[in-house]
Formats: C-alpha cells, structure tokens, sequence
C-alpha cells in the first residue's frame, strides 16, 4: 500500500517535491505527483490513492487553506483518523481542522534534525510506523552482481486485487501501469532509479517497481 498521500496545493508544487523526496528517502512510499492515465479520471485517481494510504499528510500553506481539494482530501484522513498536519506558512488551518496540531515546516531546510520535521516523522510512525525496507537493505543491490539476484514482489493492495501489484512502464508514480503482478512472482533487477527498481520476469516482460514493495532472495 502507499505509506503517505501527500495533499497540497498545486502552486506549492515545488515545496512538496522537496518534503516528499525527502520523506522518501526515509523509506516511505509516497503518493504526490501524478499524472491522469488514459481511460481514468482525475477524481478516480485521486481516489485511488486516498484508499491506498496509510497515512494523509496535508501541506496547510497560503494557498492550500482556500483549496477546495486539499480540504476535501484533508477530511477523507481525518474521518479515517490517519491525517498528519504540516504548515509551510504561518497561517490558520481552516475551519474543522485547527484542534490537530499541525508539525511546523515553515522554515524547514531539508534537516531531518529540524523540530518541526521531527515532530512530523513522529506523528506519521504513530499512524504507520517506522519505514519499512531500510536504506541499509536496499544497498546491497550495490555489492552484488544483478545475476546473482532474484526480487521477489511482496503484497500492494491494488484495485484488482489485493494480492496484485502495479508494474509501471516508467520509474515513477505518474507513468501509466502497464500490467498487474501477482505477490510472490520472481524478477531479475535490470537497473535503478532512485527509489524505483526496473525488473524483467521469466517471460521477459519489463517494468518499474517502487522498492518498498520488493525483497532480495538468493538461489543457489
């Protein structure tokens, strides 16, 4: 499942980039950017997205307090009792929302040693947890030869199926999902990049995994 469904005003796209790589690199999986596929609409992506979540992290800015679909996807996380907060200005929640203690980011610098953001990372482990594939895990992809691997896709709660995972035709969240794989099938680690892992299965079909949703078997 995604870890984080980052929600934030499209005009502070570039203040979410930022968070959400860095949350990334923590070890989360998070649901930011997107674009719509072919045969989906916007409201059913978005959909998709709050049901897959674990946590809902709300980015209150300027221009966020007055967005109708940030406060909209605000409220899906606090009616299911998994929404985290952030400031980024110095402003007031909108109504309905300032009895939640929001983690102050407004002058956050990408530290993971700042208060505000730790006080953030605190709430999302009380909602989800500490990360859970350690950055520790994933690079000892470096140290041995891609032959000599077998990835084998642990379970994402998809819309087909909840023992289906999306494999995607590009090393992000808004390349279009070529095919759903079932948990437990092999792959052979073709390349990185970033957080995303490019694989092949036995019948040569290629696509792009997040690495969170995979593990690092050795055969003999």
């Amino acid at each position: 499942m995604v870890d984080i469904f980052l929600s934030y005003s499209r005009k502070d796209r570039e203040r979410a980039r930022v968070l959400a790589k860095f949350l990334e690199n923590q070890g989360w999986f998070v649901w930011w950017d997107w674009l719509i596929p072919v045969g989906k609409t916007w409201r059913q992506l978005i959909h998709e997205g709050l049901d897959e979540a674990g946590c809902v992290l709300v980015l209150w800015s300027r221009k966020s307090i007055s967005s109708d679909g940030v406060i909209e996807e605000a409220d899906v996380g606090k009616e299911r009792k998994i929404l985290v907060p952030a400031l980024i200005d110095d402003v007031t929640p909108p109504l309905g929302f300032r009895q939640i203690q929001a983690a102050n980011l407004v002058d956050w610098n990408a530290d993971k040693n700042n208060p505000g953001f730790k006080s953030l990372r605190q709430a999302i482990e009380a909602i989800i947890g500490p990360p859970k594939t350690p950055d520790s895990v994933f690079s000892s992809i470096d140290k041995t030869p891609a032959t000599a691997e077998t990835w084998l896709l642990e379970e994402l709660k998809a819309t087909t199926s909840p023992q289906m995972l999306k494999l995607r035709n590009g090393a992000g969240l808004d390349y279009r999902v070529i095919a759903t794989i079932p948990k437990g099938t092999s792959f052979r680690l073709l390349q990185k990049s970033g957080d995303w892992c490019q694989v092949r299965g036995e019948n040569g079909e290629k696509g792009w995994v997040h690495k969170k949703f995979i593990f690092l078997t050795f055969r003999p």
